[in-house]
């Protein structure tokens, strides 16, 4: 190998000479030129790599940290694979997208927000496509754009998809979205193609936030006001069966009862599949002496039920941990 030389620290040498396309690179250490094929040998002998070697003779520069950084997120850029593969502007096509995107909205004057534009457009104007393909309208900076970039471009205007959601799809003001039926609070925005809840929690055009909100509302909507009936004793029960008035109306006169609460409990208990339902048992009776008795009503060919053994075993446990009698009144005792 030839004699290193101790070249100045501010010696420059113009590109052409570097690479003057014939195959040879030339190393201003060692004043020759070498075949590409070798070239990566002999930087590797004198303790440099293709990457130092096109910093400090093609960019000038000499210290690390003043190599080229991505003009999107500021890191450091990654050197090319091949020998003067240079570095690129952005470390990703993520970067370069989103710088183009943010450089375009800030200098075309086109894309500033219209808040006053129209809101009454139909779905097929602001959606089109399906699948990955599928691209959004923005009506404030009069823009299509894709699903991924979709909220990007609204936060360059200080939207997000939920305000888009409300303002073109739902055309609602953010004071009025929808809120679960059951409880009140505002329900939470998924996604534009699942909007505010998720289908699982829909049902007859009614929302909930959860599915102990949903099945708290069917299991209270589900009264059958047709059986009504006013104690006189114990007040106005909303029951769900004629049988169930029968016991309040043969409890009337049973003069060692104080009161009787109409399906007061909510008893928690895992279906054949392991999924956790409620189990609410008819009535709570309760006696002068201080003694509870919780009252459950059913026909008798319903008894042996899978979903109904597991219900009586959730209540029987809940009694033995509460100090309550348990019971189970047949359609024999009213025939």
């Amino acid at each position: 190998m030839s004699e290193i030389k101790n070249l100045p620290v501010l010696l420059t040498v113009p590109y052409w000479k570097l690479n003057p396309g014939t195959g040879y690179y030339y190393i201003p250490e060692l004043d020759k030129e070498v075949h590409y094929i070798q070239f990566k040998r002999v930087l590797s002998k004198l303790g440099k790599t293709v990457q130092e070697f096109y910093d400090r003779w093609v960019l000038n520069i000499t210290v690390p940290s003043e190599r080229p950084r991505c003009k999107f997120c500021n890191k450091e850029m990654h050197y090319g694979r091949y020998v003067f593969g240079g570095y690129m502007e952005f470390c990703d096509s993520t970067c370069a997208n989103r710088y183009k995107a943010l450089h375009y909205l800030e200098e075309n004057s086109k894309f500033s927000i219209n808040e006053e534009c129209n809101k009454n457009y139909e779905l097929d104007e602001l959606i089109q496509g399906e699948g990955r393909s599928m691209i959004y309208y923005i009506p404030w900076i009069d823009l299509w754009v894709n699903n991924s970039k979709l909220s990007y471009y609204l936060s360059k205007i200080n939207k997000t998809i939920q305000d888009w959601y409300d303002t073109f799809i739902l055309k609602i003001e953010p004071e009025n979205r929808p809120k679960c039926d059951y409880c009140g609070c505002e329900l939470e925005f998924k996604s534009v193609s699942h909007g505010y809840y998720n289908t699982v929690y829909e049902n007859h055009e009614k929302h909930f936030c959860s599915l102990n909100c949903r099945s708290s509302y069917y299991h209270e909507s589900s009264i059958c006001k047709g059986f009504q009936y006013n104690s006189t004793r114990f007040g106005l029960f909303n029951c769900r069966s004629g049988w169930e008035v029968s016991y309040i109306k043969m409890m009337e006169f049973n003069t060692n009862i104080i009161d009787i609460k109409y399906e007061p409990l909510r008893i928690p208990y895992y279906d054949d599949s392991g999924t956790l339902r409620y189990y609410y048992p008819d009535f709570l009776v309760i006696y002068k002496d201080g003694t509870k008795e919780l009252i459950e009503i059913k026909a008798n060919w319903q008894l042996n039920n899978l979903i109904n053994q597991l219900k009586f075993k959730a209540a029987k446990d809940y009694c033995k941990t509460n100090n309550i009698k348990w019971t189970i009144l047949t359609d024999e005792v009213f025939l």
